[in-house]
């Protein structure tokens, strides 16, 4: 069997894995070719991740990860082998990391010029960018929580909270009586783990400029010509045009990280492990710039 038949077998028996999930893993399963695993020696296997997925060690953990799938039952010597690969590539990516944030540190904006932008966007027709980089500064989005579905029922609103519907979407609702602005988002990258998020905003600023966008009942905040939700790509694409000089959403946490170590604010530090849906632990190992490499590893 070969490893794009191995993964397809094994994509077709995970129930917890999303469809997108599974196409990237078959795609990456098929740089291998059609050569059978039994024949495959760990040399060859190497051979194959530095042709296919280059000599990166993010793009190489990728094909890894495949590898370790088809081999975990069939070939543990060479699973073995692959771990402490793995391992290996684990070690100089975060290596990779900390020599980028050397160069984050001397050339991304600070905080408070962030906040001077987002106060030019409300002084002008920007309601949208406003909307979107005061989340990303406040409460640290990512993407596809942006995937925003507006609803103009409390009742509706509440019975969706409630996961009373087949629908699987995220949702924003103007809550006018308690003047906040409620976000129930349940699409996003790690909601498997750590669940729906109900973020209440009850800033002025913050709901002029929502309100400004002018939502009709159950319309997207983001859509197509036909009125529909865009794709996650699209959305990305979107995000990083709005976003304060195309930073993108990751650079934004990264400075609002670095702003709040700086000023030892870890009380609005830790909220963000609920806003944003992650640990403490992934934030300050991937959005701490500070995190650089010291003569001591040089060694």
């Amino acid at each position: 069997m070969s490893i794009a038949s191995t993964i397809i077998k094994y994509c077709e028996n995970k129930d917890d894995i999303k469809e997108e999930t599974k196409a990237t893993y078959i795609k990456h399963a098929q740089r291998f070719g059609v050569k059978q695993i039994d024949k495959m020696s760990y040399n060859y296997m190497s051979k194959k991740l530095s042709e296919c997925f280059g000599s990166s060690a993010s793009s190489q953990l990728q094909g890894v990860h495949i590898l370790l799938i088809s081999t975990k039952e069939t070939k543990p010597r060479i699973f073995e082998k692959l771990l402490k690969l793995n391992k290996q590539l684990k070690e100089d990516k975060d290596d990779g990391v900390k020599e980028k944030n050397v160069e984050k540190l001397n050339t991304l904006p600070s905080y408070d010029y962030l906040i001077d932008k987002l106060h030019e966007l409300d002084k002008g027709e920007f309601s949208l960018a406003y909307f979107i980089n005061y989340i990303l500064i406040n409460y640290g989005f990512r993407n596809q929580d942006f995937n925003l579905i507006n609803i103009k029922s409390k009742k509706e609103f509440d019975t969706l909270k409630k996961g009373k519907t087949l629908e699987k979407n995220n949702y924003i609702y103007h809550n006018k009586h308690t003047k906040q602005v409620e976000l129930f988002i349940q699409v996003y990258k790690t909601a498997k783990t750590y669940g729906a998020k109900h973020i209440k905003i009850r800033d002025e600023t913050f709901i002029k400029n929502f309100t400004a966008l002018k939502l009709s009942d159950h319309q997207p905040i983001f859509r197509k010509l036909n009125g529909g939700q865009v794709s996650s790509s699209y959305l990305g694409d979107l995000i990083y045009d709005y976003s304060i000089d195309n930073l993108r959403e990751a650079n934004i946490f990264r400075i609002t990280v670095k702003h709040l170590i700086d000023t030892k604010n870890f009380t609005k530090l830790d909220a963000y492990v609920n806003t944003r849906g992650t640990s403490m632990c992934e934030i300050m190992k991937s959005y701490n710039i500070h995190r650089v490499k010291t003569e001591d590893e040089d060694v």
